[in-house]
């Protein structure tokens, strides 16, 4: 008889402190949250936490926002924190709400 077992990786804890320009802002298919499309500008370290957006610099990410007071359009400039939140079967970036900034 054979066993099998099912294991879920989960993406390590990580955080980076990006700067970058809203593209574009779309409402989340059920109603919750929006995607955020922002082109990264930079990328710092957050303590010492993984940096994943280090080699996005240049790039747009997707980004979840839940729903938040922030106020964003295209063409905002901000300064965001963002965690990459996933596993084997994906995952998606999201902008921490309380740490962002309008530059």
């Amino acid at each position: 008889m054979s066993v099998s077992k099912s294991h879920s990786i989960k993406a390590a804890p990580n955080q980076s402190l990006v700067r970058g320009e809203v593209v574009a802002i779309r409402p989340e298919p059920d109603g919750y949250g929006l995607t955020i499309d922002l082109a990264i500008m930079e990328s710092e370290n957050v303590d010492d936490l993984p940096n994943f957006t280090r080699d996005a610099i240049g790039q747009t990410l997707s980004c979840f926002l839940s729903d938040s007071d922030v106020t964003l359009r295209p063409g905002d400039r901000i300064e965001a924190k963002v965690t990459y939140r996933g596993g084997p079967g994906g995952g998606r970036y999201n902008l921490l709400p309380d740490d962002i900034k309008k530059l």
